[in-house]
């Protein structure tokens, strides 16, 4: 894979990843109420919220995708860091 390539696709998952953190803490913190910033931060995390959405079955309440997308991403970061190894 490029190098190039790697680091952007490592910087996005990053990104997401801390993106979902961040919206879970605001949300404990916030009381679960509606802000400014938890819309941000909802808006910001849509793509990886969608993907999990689509592969968890219906009976899963929607308060628990973001927590179900925190372990994709961190898989999806560590199963991609041999590509970003030089070729031997």
């Amino acid at each position: 894979m490029p190098p190039l390539l790697f680091e952007v696709l490592n910087y996005v998952l990053a990104f997401f990843l801390w993106m979902v953190l961040g919206r879970l803490a605001l949300n404990i913190l916030s009381g679960g109420r509606r802000t400014f910033m938890t819309g941000v931060f909802e808006k910001a995390t849509a793509p990886p919220i969608f993907v999990v959405r689509k592969m968890t079955p219906a009976f899963v309440p929607d308060a628990h995708i973001p927590i179900l997308s925190l372990p994709l991403l961190l898989a999806l970061r560590i199963l991609m860091a041999p590509l970003g190894q030089p070729a031997p």
